[in-house]
């Protein structure tokens, strides 16, 4: 998100069903408030184990689920290498696997 971020859906309809927004929160949020209710939705589900903060993705790339061979055509038996980017440990790049990316 960017800083001027306004969004152009009401909160009503961006909203997960399963959490709604603020009632105070004004019908088009802020990039502080949608931040805010990313961070609570997180929390409140117990993601923020699976979430990484403050990373730049470099590259993602399939591979085969049962290993780590590139994969053209693996069908639906994917997995996907993560390579991230961690400006605020020293330029550190870092490559995680993962069943799913969203």
């Amino acid at each position: 998100m960017y800083r001027d971020l306004v969004t152009n859906l009401p909160k009503e309809i961006m909203a997960f069903f399963d959490f709604p927004f603020k009632p105070e929160a004004s019908s088009f949020v802020s990039h502080r408030e949608v931040l805010s209710y990313l961070y609570e939705y997180a929390y409140y589900h117990q993601l923020m184990e699976h979430v990484r903060c403050n990373k730049r993705v470099v590259r993602i790339w399939p591979v085969d689920k049962d290993s780590t061979t590139d994969c053209d055509g693996c069908g639906e038996e994917l997995a996907w290498m993560v390579e991230t980017f961690d400006e605020f440990h020293r330029g550190h790049t870092t490559i995680h696997r993962f069943d799913a990316v969203i």
